[in-house]
């Protein structure tokens, strides 16, 4: 994670994925995430993602 709180999806999606219930994640479960959330809480951008408001992380 950057310090404008971006992830590149790809580092993303192989943590989810370490987790053996959750291997088939794709990129695309993850942009339908993003697109269906009516809140609109995360941002993709540029193969970034992040969230756009009130999370943190344990730094």
């Amino acid at each position: 994670m950057n310090h404008e709180g971006y992830c590149d999806i790809r580092d993303l999606i192989n943590g989810i994925k370490s987790e053996k219930r959750w291997s088939a994640v794709s990129e695309s479960d993850i942009k339908q995430v993003v697109d269906n959330c009516p809140k609109q809480r995360y941002e993709i951008i540029n193969g970034y993602i992040r969230a756009n408001y009130g999370h943190s992380s344990g730094r």
